[in-house]
């Protein structure tokens, strides 16, 4: 009998930022972080009936922004337990983390009297069927095994990206500039979200980020990640250190189909290679 498992790695710097505003969730194992210092994870996990992973970039400077990002990883334990309670499909699922995150932002920003928010860029996932959620300018990308090109899922909702669509010249004031974020008043995350779907081959990857590396890095650099997972901390690192950087933050996610009795006696030992 033939399983799905992951393999992962998550990896977070502040930058030339004097704090860092991003945050993650990988999985059930890392579900937020301490993101003061750099953070790193690495490892492999059988696919579990349902799982989310998740990256934020907070907005409105300093702990404002910081705060949007935890709170809304916060909410996606909830999320995921309501999601798991009521049978939701993978595509359910995400719409639902979307929704708990914005009304979880919502709500801090009306007890601080503050505004501000975060980007939302998750993906949940179920065996190999995954459905891919953003709200902001987090990006998603999925690389199918043996292809060259990533494709990106995630719709970026900036003014730049709008005008572009539209046909009109952009100023460098409009990358950004988000015309949708997690704790914008008066939208819901149904009104917000780009969902999309699919399945993951054997092999196949999943990459999620915050625009920090994306701005520093080209993206077809960034699949040295995807096609080997380990590799992700290194990239963080080298576009961190860059002049001016922003936070980045990436998590990598890579599909194996494997059977279940090699793959339980690979990951008793730690010499299974995902």
């Amino acid at each position: 009998m033939k399983k799905w498992f992951l393999s992962y790695a998550a990896a977070s710097e502040k930058g030339s930022r004097e704090n860092n505003q991003d945050n993650l969730r990988v999985g059930a194992a890392y579900e937020l972080f301490n993101t003061e210092k750099p953070v790193w994870v690495e490892g492999s996990a059988q696919a579990g009936p349902l799982e989310l992973f998740c990256v934020c970039d907070g907005i409105g400077g300093g702990a404002v922004g910081e705060m949007a990002a935890a709170t809304a990883l916060g909410q996606l334990s909830r999320a995921l337990a309501a999601s798991l309670e009521k049978g939701e499909s993978p595509a359910e699922a995400a719409l639902t983390a979307a929704e708990f995150a914005q009304s979880g932002v919502l709500e801090l920003y009306g007890m601080l009297r503050r505004s501000g928010g975060c980007t939302l860029s998750l993906v949940a996932l179920r065996g190999n069927e995954f459905a891919a959620a953003n709200i902001g300018d987090s990006p998603i990308f999925l690389l199918k095994d043996g292809e060259e090109e990533p494709l990106e899922l995630s719709c970026r909702h900036t003014l730049a990206w709008r005008k572009r669509e539209l046909g009109i010249p952009t100023e460098a004031a409009d990358e950004c500039c988000l015309l949708r974020y997690v704790g914008k008043p008066g939208r819901s995350a149904a009104q917000m979200a780009h969902i999309t779907g699919g399945t993951l081959g054997p092999r196949d990857s999943l990459l999620l980020c915050t625009d920090g590396l994306t701005d520093a890095l080209p993206v077809k650099r960034l699949w040295e990640a995807a096609k080997k997972p380990g590799a992700l901390r290194s990239l963080v690192k080298r576009a961190a250190r860059q002049r001016g950087s922003d936070n980045c933050t990436a998590i990598c996610l890579r599909a194996v189909q494997i059977e279940a009795t090699e793959t339980e006696e690979g990951l008793a030992d730690g010499k299974q290679d995902l």
